[in-house]
């Protein structure tokens, strides 16, 4: 009765985002989540955030910025940046009747700013907000400790963070399509509340990298993708010498001009890669679910994050093949340089990439190894106590840490614990190369 009660007291909306935010993968299409089940799982540069489906909503790693929505408490971190290496319950002091009611269906955390979607689409956003990408339509302060309410009264259906940008999907008749705010992808201006940029009704999915954004649309054939924002590397899909400056931007085109991307038209899901411009330009690469229940990748190829198994340079605007040769994967998650997904028969996870802290999660550090898709292995409690191979619903990859939800509803993660992103203790480890049991 309480599962039931509570799953008609959330909206027809939050319900629909709720079910698009988790990856159902093999044997769990039936799964219907219970209040305690965990439904979203997302990872910034340095830290993860995690929503249940009563709403309650837990964040961990670094807190420099105030990404964790905990109200700033922080403790030093092996990194230099302030952090918490437990799970901390996002609070919001400002709005006490809203502590433990915010319904959460969809978080995404990009950087170090955390964006998420309460009951009816109304977005807060917390972390940094040097760009604005907050929404507060203030730059008064340039980060926020606690959920801030974002301006202009939007109902959104999905919503994406990057390093600089957020945009979120409208579906509210009059303001339909792709609205973003922060810093343009191309140039150097900002918009402080949510700016329309594409007017189109048939938007499905978004994703904002680190200098790009895609978008994908559902039309009378199949799932096209367009992107918009830095192509210097390809990860538009398109070939970057037809592109021409945008702002000063070479290999660019603003936001409000998308370009049809190369992993369209049998896309289902999108996601925009890459680290921060301080990290090598970017490393900006693009991912997304095949209808063929493959992934392909298209960018940046630098450290193997196209999922071919070698690494290449330059622009690789041209898809290399699918990931892992074909093999069956979705809801496909990029770091900066690596990337992961679930093999829907099995619901086991596969990484690929740069595995300089054990982000792939196959039991070794590669030291600058490249790997093509490797199975994440077993997994262990903080006191090595043995687990087993773990099957998951949905991942997230951060720069270079990795977590996921468990089919059995446990959070598990690995890779980079230096500003305790893992969420156990960093004292005792300072990175994983296999799934930690985090709670």
């Amino acid at each position: 009765m309480k599962r039931n009660s509570l799953y008609r007291t959330l909206s027809v909306t939050a319900v629909v985002v709720a079910l698009m935010a988790t990856v159902f993968v093999g044997g769990t299409h039936a799964w219907r989540p219970a209040p305690t089940d965990f439904i979203s799982i997302t990872a910034g540069d340095y830290h993860t955030c995690a929503s249940r489906f009563d709403g309650t909503t837990f964040c961990w790693g670094a807190n420099d910025k105030g990404q964790l929505g905990n109200g700033g408490g922080s403790v030093s971190c092996p990194s230099g940046k302030a952090c918490m290496d437990s799970p901390q319950l996002l609070r919001n002091t400002r709005f006490p009747l809203l502590q433990q009611n915010f319904a959460f269906a969809q978080i995404d955390a990009g950087g170090d700013t955390t964006c998420a979607l309460a009951v009816g689409g109304a977005a807060f956003c917390w972390g940094d907000n040097s760009y604005g990408q907050v929404g507060t339509n203030f730059l008064g302060l340039t980060s926020y400790s606690q959920p801030q309410a974002v301006m202009g009264g939007h109902s959104f259906t999905r919503i994406s963070s990057g390093s600089t940008t957020t945009c979120g999907l409208s579906a509210v008749t009059g303001s339909i399509g792709l609205f973003c705010w922060g810093l343009a992808v191309t140039g150097n201006t900002s918009t402080f509340t949510p700016t329309l940029e594409v007017s189109s009704a048939a938007l499905t999915d978004v994703s904002v990298g680190n200098g790009h954004v895609c978008t994908t649309a559902a039309n009378a054939l199949a799932n096209e993708i367009d992107c918009s924002g830095m192509d210097n590397y390809g990860q538009l899909g398109v070939n970057p010498l037809s592109l021409g400056t945008t702002n000063g931007v070479p290999f660019s085109t603003p936001l409000s001009s998308q370009v049809f991307s190369s992993l369209g038209n049998f896309a289902s899901r999108v996601s925009a890669g890459g680290g921060a411009f301080g990290y090598g330009g970017g490393h900006a690469y693009t991912c997304a679910d095949q209808a063929n229940g493959a992934v392909e990748c298209v960018g940046n190829n630098e450290f193997g994050q196209l999922g071919q198994g070698y690494k290449s340079y330059g622009a690789n605007y041209l898809i290399l093949g699918a990931v892992g040769h074909g093999q069956p994967l979705l809801g496909v998650t990029t770091g900066m340089s690596h990337a992961c997904a679930i093999d829907p028969n099995t619901s086991n996870a596969w990484c690929w990439g740069s595995d300089d802290f054990g982000e792939v999660g196959n039991g070794y550090f590669g030291n600058g190894t490249i790997y093509g898709t490797q199975q994440v292995l077993a997994a262990t409690r903080t006191d090595w106590t043995a687990i087993g191979i773990v099957t998951f619903r949905s991942l997230a990859a951060g720069i270079s840490h990795t977590c996921g939800i468990g089919t059995d509803n446990h959070i598990y993660c690995w890779g980079d614990n230096s500003s305790g992103q893992l969420g156990v203790s960093r004292s005792s480890w300072s990175a994983a190369a296999h799934p930690l049991l985090v709670f």
